[in-house]
């Protein structure tokens, strides 16, 4: 009698879900992780590709903060230009006021050496340079025995309208100083009388 063996097939068992979930999900994780890798590392190189670029670009900055270009420093002369051309003319006009004071000391030192002639001799003198004194004879000049020019050489003197009670001292300017004026009015010449007039009043 024969018998037969019957053999069961072996049983599948199936697997945990969760471990073969987690099989499936560990690839993804590394390609995640190399993503992130090469992004950083892509990054890393950008930056430092960068960083000489910005150091050109910070270093042309500092140079043009530090100078001035070309057409700055000409637009700086032509608006210096202007101010001086502005300027000059008043200042030139300053100057000659200032100079002004020569002429009236040089009148005032006349008119006191006239007096003091008149004070021994019967007229005024007539000539402000020659041997001081009064004159005799009918043609002779009192002269005052001063210099012709003022303190500084701005004005030249003269004398004018000379008799036995009166005289006019003449201040002519010389060089740039006829060009000098007051209030509009030229100061050439500037006199002074026995009186003590003086003219023009305005260049006093």
């Amino acid at each position: 009698m024969t018998h037969s063996t019957h053999t069961n097939p072996p049983e599948v068992v199936d697997e945990d879900p969760l471990a073969r979930d987690s099989l499936s999900v560990r690839p993804c994780e590394n390609l995640m992780k190399r993503a992130r890798f090469v992004s950083n590392s892509e990054m890393h190189r950008g930056r430092q590709e960068d960083t000489p670029r910005l150091r050109s670009s910070k270093a042309t900055l500092a140079e043009r903060q530090d100078g001035f270009t070309l057409i700055e420093l000409m637009i700086a002369l032509a608006v210096v230009a202007i101010l001086a051309m502005l300027a000059f003319p008043s200042f030139q006009q300053q100057i000659r006021q200032a100079r002004r004071a020569d002429a009236h000391t040089a009148l005032m030192k006349v008119a006191i050496a006239e007096e003091k002639l008149r004070a021994n001799c019967p007229r005024y003198a007539s000539q402000v340079t020659g041997t001081r004194g009064c004159a005799t004879g009918a043609a002779a000049s009192p002269s005052l025995g001063l210099s012709d020019m003022s303190p500084d050489g701005h004005y030249r003197l003269s004398l004018d309208g000379v008799s036995a009670s009166a005289f006019r001292a003449i201040a002519v300017p010389l060089g740039d100083q006829a060009n000098d004026k007051a209030a509009g009015i030229p100061c050439n010449p500037i006199t002074l009388d026995q009186d003590g007039h003086r003219a023009p009043r305005e260049c006093w």
